[in-house]
């Protein structure tokens, strides 16, 4: 334990996850606005917080908070954020004013990766980024912490097989159907390969899909779905080979928790993945 306080609080994203919200997610990210930003200025006074760090793009809240109260701000970056996708980054302003702003709201940012700040360079000044990947605890990932997990048990067809599984959750992004699509070449090949997708749904259309060319291929029974999971370390050491097959990345999560547990790892040139 590292005997953190935590407070929650409500926010909103000025930058929706849909498209399909239109104008009247902006008129409730502003209606309520005032309230959320003093909410935050609050807890920074009551709690003598020093500097204030925003994990994600997606929340504006925090970095006015920060201005407001006059604490350095530092933005963390997690991925390449353009605009142009409308499942996880949807705007209705230009891509270089949201930059701007958050340019002129903090006094540092941090890339997840060198990938990143590649990207990032198009639209803020190069002195004010830094390079901070990620990391994992190793110790999550050793061997006896394998219980919780039982995948043979829970998914008796995997029983024997070379596991290969794919983290993430079901969107376009993280190229599912492109993971099926390989998957049902290898499975030509390989009678021992089981394969495994462990995530949430985030996308039904695109899950239905998945599901749909599954059924097609006649692999109902070398696919599996575990959905959400909450013991991926233990899950880890029951796999054989993560796969990565997202489009795009900013540090992909699943394969550093692949390699803590010693496993082997195939990632598509997605941007943090190679480093």
């Amino acid at each position: 334990s590292y005997d953190i306080k935590v407070v929650k609080t409500h926010m909103e994203w000025w930058t929706p996850a849909s498209w399909e919200f239109g104008e009247k997610h902006y008129y409730r990210f502003l209606s309520s606005l005032n309230e959320r930003v003093n909410r935050l200025a609050d807890i920074i006074g009551e709690n003598e917080i020093n500097v204030v760090h925003s994990s994600t793009l997606t929340v504006l809240d925090g970095a006015i908070a920060a201005m407001v109260t006059g604490r350095p701000h530092i933005w963390d970056i997690r991925g390449h954020f353009e605009g142009n996708d409308g499942s996880s980054f949807g705007i209705y302003l230009p891509i270089q004013t949201i930059y701007n702003i958050a340019d002129s709201l903090s006094t540092r940012f941090v890339a997840v990766s060198h990938s990143v700040k590649r990207f990032l360079l198009r639209y803020l000044p190069g002195d004010k980024i830094d390079v901070i990947h990620d990391c994992v605890d190793l110790e999550l990932f050793e061997d006896n912490s394998k219980k919780g997990a039982h995948l043979d048990e829970d998914f008796p067809g995997l029983e024997g097989k070379f596991k290969v599984a794919l983290v993430g959750r079901i969107s376009p992004v993280k190229g599912v159907e492109d993971f099926v699509e390989a998957a049902a070449l290898v499975a030509q090949k390989r009678g021992d390969a089981g394969f495994v997708i462990v995530g949430p749904v985030e996308d039904e259309a695109l899950f239905e899909k998945v599901k749909t060319a599954i059924k097609r291929r006649a692999l109902s029974d070398r696919i599996v779905f575990t959905g959400r999971r909450k013991d991926v370390p233990a899950l880890m050491q029951e796999i054989d080979l993560l796969v990565c097959s997202s489009l795009s990345e900013g540090l992909p999560n699943s394969c550093l928790e692949a390699m803590a547990a010693s496993k082997a790892v195939v990632a598509t040139r997605c941007g943090g993945a190679e480093e």
